[in-house]
């Protein structure tokens, strides 16, 4: 087998035995399907985790977790697969994790990109999401590709006249910018390692470097526009095996009212919308994302912000056609993009805005020089490479060095895993707790005459969030009715009731606490229905059995006898 470039994160085959094991130790937690197959042939795993002893897994509420949607964010499918192996671990040391699973539902989907991340682990090159062709007519260009032989694509810098970089006076290792009127030099065309593709035109620079452009966070249905609008979105919306099969598995996963997809770098944690501002939202909405955002901040020390306010309003065009829009919007569940890791956070930056830091720019050299001074402190982290004289076969004499973006920009270091995943896997846990829940059914039987019951169960939602998850799958026809079902014994009889009806979505504590004079000294009284009534009258002897689908908050049955 080849040995990866980016330990610790798994190969394919590596993620496939670590889940198969999980599945054989751990047979009454862990269960392992696949939700589809990619272009190459590789499933596109899926772990379903719940104590099937009390309830399967399709009978309680649910969260969702997935990772690797972009192929070379190694660290998202590395959290998802460190969250089954603690689920299953604490099945059997830790009474939270242990309740929690008699409880919840845990559908995992760890690599997204199963070619294109094992395209990144083979090769050491980036990639956006998968190793295919596109676009097909794209004209010769530049190609990555490891120049010095050392395992990672880093950079390449030439001397130039007109180069637009320097090196920078707080290193001189680093480059920055050169600005309006500077001509004290030497200057520098920066380039990642690489080639010029044959008939390609060395003086139009680098115009795409990637043969791969597609982009799987761009190929949902919400929002998506066409290639002449937006990079990498694909043919159609879901024309992709990947995003496919995520949505249509999503889509029977029919309990989920929270998902997590994990993403890197910048350490954020993203939420709707990418394309408007809050204004647009559901207020009973807006107010619960922010508080989960905070209970996350205050557990991950990431900032909570939306993709348009934190993201798209730095940048020249909207983000559209990602998976959490189209998660919250199409199903009601409340979505967020996790960006994981910040090396410049890790090595004390002090950032106020992660994507302007990382993506527009703003880093000042000083900033990026405690993170130089970070990686020299850590040499097993191989970050940065000094810069190293080298013959290219068509740029001539070039430096090759600098930074290993894949591995220590958008990866943690294998050091620094584990407590990455650590404090984000606590928010997990606390997100369970904050799902939808239906509590047992009373019920209570009272003789009206020889022979004859009414029998009234009452049914209450003790979750956090509404039966429907979110409003807007209220408003949006995933209702979260809470649905009745009578089942008698052939000895009894209905006089009076339906045996199948709905009532209304129930409440959750979230739909108390969002709106007007809500805090403790004002507040007017509990206005919100969180619990519901129903009632048969029945004539006979008997068993009778009360089922309640509770949308979002699971399902719940109960029997009783009837007996002079």
């Amino acid at each position: 087998m080849t040995e990866p470039h980016f330990r610790p994160y798994p190969t394919y085959a590596e993620l496939t035995e670590r889940l198969e094991s999980l599945a054989a130790r751990y047979p009454h937690i862990f269960s392992l399907s696949s939700i589809g197959e990619t272009p190459e042939g590789r499933s596109i795993w899926m772990a379903t985790l719940t104590d099937t002893r009390v309830g399967g897994g399709d009978s309680k509420p649910a969260i969702w977790l997935d990772g690797n949607t972009h192929a070379a964010e190694l660290a998202s499918s590395a959290m998802c697969l460190y969250a089954c192996e603690q689920l299953c671990e604490g099945s059997e040391g830790r009474d939270d994790i242990r309740q929690l699973l008699e409880r919840v539902t845990f559908y995992v989907v760890p690599r997204i990109s199963a070619d294109g991340a094992e395209f990144v682990l083979r090769e050491g090159k980036p990639l956006r999401s998968a190793p295919r062709p596109w676009p097909e007519d794209r004209p010769p260009g530049f190609q990555v590709e490891d120049m010095d032989g050392d395992g990672r694509v880093r950079q390449m810098r030439v001397q130039s006249p007109g180069g637009a970089w320097k090196s920078s006076s707080e290193d001189s290792r680093l480059m920055t910018a050169r600005g309006p009127g500077d001509r004290g030099g030497p200057f520098y065309d920066l380039y990642p390692e690489g080639f010029f593709e044959e008939g390609s035109e060395l003086d139009k620079g680098l115009d795409g470097t990637s043969s791969y452009g597609h982009d799987f966070n761009r190929n949902y249905p919400q929002g998506w526009r066409g290639v002449h609008d937006q990079k990498g979105a694909g043919d159609y919306p879901l024309s992709h095996p990947e995003t496919r099969a995520v949505v249509d598995q999503f889509l029977r996963c029919n309990r989920v009212s929270v998902a997590l997809t994990y993403h890197t770098y910048c350490g954020a944690i993203l939420r709707p919308f990418s394309d408007g501002p809050d204004d647009g939202m559901n207020a009973h909405d807006l107010g619960v994302y922010e508080d989960l955002g905070k209970m996350g901040s205050a557990t991950t020390g990431y900032p909570a912000f939306s993709v348009y306010h934190g993201f798209t309003s730095l940048l020249p065009t909207k983000i559209t056609g990602g998976f959490d829009d189209w998660a919250y919007l199409h199903t009601g569940a409340f979505a967020f993009t996790i960006e994981l890791w910040n090396v410049a956070e890790r090595a004390g930056v002090q950032i106020d805005n992660p994507a302007n830091f990382h993506f527009m720019g703003g880093m000042s050299d000083a900033q990026l020089k405690q993170v130089l001074d970070w990686s020299d402190q850590h040499p097993q982290h191989k970050g940065f490479k000094n810069w190293t004289p080298v013959e290219h076969p068509q740029l001539g004499s070039v430096e090759v060095g600098g930074w290993d973006r894949i591995g220590f920009w958008q990866n943690p270091p294998a050091s620094e895993l584990d407590a990455e995943c650590e404090k984000n896997f606590r928010f997990v846990l606390d997100l369970a707790n904050a799902v939808p829940q239906l509590g047992p059914v009373e019920v209570e039987t009272k003789r009206l005459g020889p022979g004859i019951w009414q029998v009234t169960a009452v049914v209450s939602n003790e979750g956090y969030l509404p039966t429907s998850g979110s409003k807007i799958g209220e408003e949006r026809g995933n209702k979260g009715r809470v649905q009745f079902s009578l089942d008698l014994s052939a000895s009894c009889s209905l006089v009076e009731g339906r045996p199948e009806f709905s009532v209304d979505a129930l409440s959750g504590v979230s739909t108390v606490h969002q709106g007007n004079f809500t805090d403790s000294v004002s507040y007017g009284g509990d206005r919100c229905q969180k619990s519901t009534k129903a009632s048969w009258v029945i004539e006979g002897a008997g068993s009778v059995t009360i089922s309640v689908d509770g949308a979002k908050a699971g399902r719940r049955q109960v029997s009783v006898t009837l007996a002079e």
